[in-house]
């Protein structure tokens, strides 16, 4: 697992997509997915924190996101994963798509939400898998 610091140095100079959480059996077979992986690149790491005003200590959420979140399917091959992180009383999403050549799963989006925002996603879309 990374470390802020270790997060702090891929922003920097990560030249490669890091795996950032793994997906479950189930839900890599519901994207159609090759790896159950999620994949993060460089470039949207430093997106996160330029749009969404997120600090590297807010990445490791992303693991707990998508490994206890409410699973939502909101468009072809994507999940969106929405979870309450205790300590801070905040909610993330963390969306993933799986691209089509490899068929590996990205990480698309992560960023903070109200509450409001979470009730009517989970009332909009089919839930594939239920938090905890």
């Amino acid at each position: 697992s990374m470390r802020p610091h270790d997060w702090s140095r891929f922003l920097l100079y990560g030249r490669h997509p890091i795996a950032v959480a793994q997906v479950s059996p189930e839900l890599a077979e519901h994207l159609g997915a090759s790896k159950r992986e999620v994949l993060l690149g460089r470039e949207y790491a430093l997106k996160i924190v330029a749009k969404h005003g997120l600090a590297s200590e807010h990445f490791p959420a992303i693991f707990d996101s998508i490994d206890f979140g409410h699973a939502i399917a909101d468009r072809d091959r994507h999940l969106t994963f929405l979870h309450r992180h205790e300590e801070w009383g905040v909610w993330f999403q963390a969306s993933v798509k799986r691209c089509t050549e490899k068929r590996l799963i990205y990480l698309t989006t992560f960023h903070r939400l109200r509450e409001s925002e979470v009730s009517r996603k989970l009332r909009k879309h089919p839930v594939v898998r239920a938090g905890r």
